[in-house]
């Protein structure tokens, strides 16, 4: 296990922007999330969590060279994108519409998880592009689930199969660590 802060060793670049700044989304967003403390910390549980037991990071991981956080008003949750604009830039798009439909008791909550699953993104690989969407997405909801932050409204459940994504593959990749895995 690794250990201690790993975002400065892996992104040499984590930004932050915000489009535009009035809406309610953006001010729960600040009120809630210590963006330069919390944004380091995201990155260390998801390389955490991803590569347990890499012992050279820059030889096992993707070259994500840099993270942009942006907050605007979009439909749905979020999306990572990786940029045009160089190798290893990954952009997470974060909808301010979605976090102003948060309740207060879940904000901080809601917000980390959704970083945090939106940040494996920026650092998982993908089997050069043939990796099932459901697989991809059920890896960034484990992550998610391993570092304790489920919503209350994720259920457990075998309807879809294991390959539906999302939590339900999230499920199915814990049930695997803990009955087959290292449990880690």
């Amino acid at each position: 296990d690794r250990g201690g802060d790993w975002s400065s060793d892996v992104c040499s670049s984590i930004s932050f922007q915000i489009n535009p700044l009035t809406p309610p989304g953006a001010t729960s967003f600040l009120s809630s999330t210590t963006i330069s403390t919390a944004f380091p910390t995201f990155i260390t549980t998801v390389l955490t969590h991803l590569y347990v037991s890499a012992t050279e990071p820059s030889t096992h991981l993707p070259p994500t060279k840099s993270v942009t956080l942006i907050l605007q008003p979009m439909d749905g949750v979020a999306y990572t994108i990786g940029t045009q604009a160089s190798d290893g830039a990954k952009e997470i798009h974060f909808s301010l519409d979605y976090i102003s439909r948060i309740s207060a008791d879940r904000l901080k909550d809601e917000i980390a998880g959704v970083l945090v699953h939106e940040l494996v993104h920026c650092f998982q690989y993908n089997g050069l592009n043939t990796c099932p969407s459901g697989l991809i997405e059920g890896v960034a909801d484990w992550v998610r689930l391993k570092a304790g932050l489920a919503p209350p409204h994720w259920k457990r459940s075998t309807d879809g199969g294991w390959a539906a994504g999302y939590e339900k593959t999230a499920f199915f990749l814990e049930w695997l660590d803990t009955t087959r895995g290292d449990g880690k």
